[in-house]
């Protein structure tokens, strides 16, 4: 929602020595507009000496710190925000300036938000007929979640979406609450609630600016609940309505990594190289994505041994046993394993693997386990400790609990062990 408006919006000129020329505080404006932010500041720092643009002064201290931030001199943002807001705190982009202290502040860090707080709420509370009032409030409600008040969040939640305006703001307001909600670090975290607002997007904004974000975001919330179909589905959305945007370009790899989750390798491969023909890539890039496809379609591969990635991987003194540790990813047939640590003996074939184990089978099943115990010519995956299977039905997930079970790798049935 960030929005940079220029308030000199009727040139001037001046006169200098009988001739008239265009102020230094416009020419600094046309350059900033440019993107020549080095350059503007040039101008900016002539009016700001000059007596004669003195009713100008707030607005340009606004304007500088504005180019200080995109040429990433933040300590000069701050000085010229805090002497504005200092000494014009009655001027016409006060509530700006306050708005930018917060959020760099905000960027700055969890130990800074409890001062980006206060620097949102000043908004509030000086400036209530500001036109940035929603922005404070959602602000104040990012930095409240990451405060860990998530019950005073909800309330600048409530506010803002009360006080949306335009259409398009009225989108990223709840495309921006989503976020929130969504967010892995609040404490509270609510896919739930997330979801809603950004259904409210697709069906109420879908001709808005934020519907591309919003399918993306969507999709990425389904697939992590497990429901791959819908993530599918949403990722083709995108794939159809933005082609040939970088967010399609994403959306298609997305597609060929859930194939390769749901186990459906050919799909996987041609999902891979439509990516390669549609999209125009690196050359580090396309020999990566040609190592994926050539690691479905190497049959030896895909039928006798399992593929296994991980942070760290070390060889055991018999050099033929190897442990892996950090997210570890072994895809095993139609099964995807992730586990905090594995270990794999490639001489006799064995693979064990613990630590928040989960094991999914195409769409329909997600394991959660401490254990598991397998060989690769096998046709199933013990596994042990507090099991949890999660099992999509058409009313919803069912959730039984095991002491042990025996996942087949053919088919995915699942038949307890017992103690």
């Amino acid at each position: 929602m960030k929005r940079i408006i220029f308030y000199l919006l009727i040139p001037f000129v001046i006169p200098i020595d009988g001739v008239w020329s265009v102020s230094p505080v416009e020419k600094g404006c046309a350059l900033h507009l440019e993107g020549r932010y080095s350059e503007a500041l040039r101008f900016y720092s002539q009016a700001l000496t000059d007596p004669m643009f003195d009713e100008d002064v707030p607005r340009t201290m606004y304007y500088s710190a504005l180019c200080y931030q995109q040429i990433g001199n933040f300590d000069m943002a701050l000085k010229a925000l805090w002497q504005l807001v200092g000494d014009y705190p009655g001027s016409d982009v006060a509530d700006e300036a306050y708005l930018e202290l917060a959020k760099l502040r905000e960027r700055q860090g969890k130990e800074h938000f409890g001062e980006a707080l206060v620097l949102y709420e000043t908004v509030l509370s000086r400036y209530p007929r500001s036109p940035r009032i929603a922005d404070a409030f959602m602000g104040a409600a990012r930095v409240k979640v990451g405060l860990g008040y998530q019950q005073y969040a909800d309330q600048n939640v409530q506010n803002v979406i009360e006080r949306s305006g335009s259409f398009e703001e009225t989108a990223s307001i709840h495309y921006e609450i989503a976020l929130i909600y969504a967010n892995a670090l609040n404490p509270k975290r609510n896919i739930r609630a997330a979801m809603d607002h950004l259904d409210i997007v697709t069906r109420r904004f879908w001709g808005s600016d934020i519907i591309c974000d919003t399918l993306l975001l969507k999709a990425k919330l389904y697939w992590e609940l497990g429901n791959l179909s819908e993530a599918m589905q949403l990722y083709r959305e995108v794939t159809v309505q933005f082609s040939g945007s970088p967010a399609s370009e994403y959306a298609q790899e997305n597609i060929a990594r859930l194939y390769e989750e749901l186990g459906d390798l050919q799909r996987a491969v041609n999902a891979y190289r439509i990516l390669q023909v549609k999209y125009s890539f690196s050359d580090m890039t396309r020999q990566r994505l040609q190592t994926q496809i050539d690691r479905f379609t190497d049959s030896s591969k895909l039928l006798d041994k399992p593929t296994i990635s991980a942070w760290t991987a070390s060889e055991k003194p018999d050099l033929q046993t190897v442990h892996y540790e950090g997210d570890v990813e072994i895809r095993l047939g139609k099964a995807l394993i992730h586990a905090d640590k594995a270990e794999v003996d490639y001489k006799n074939g064995s693979i064990s693997a613990a630590g928040n184990v989960q094991i999914r089978w195409n769409d329909q099943i997600v394991v959660h386990a401490q254990t598991i115990r397998t060989r690769f010519t096998e046709s199933y995956i013990r596994c042990s400790d507090d099991i949890e299977v999660h099992v999509k039905e058409t009313d919803g997930i069912k959730v039984v609990k095991y002491a042990a079970i025996r996942l087949s790798l053919q088919d995915g049935t699942i038949s307890s062990e017992g103690n």
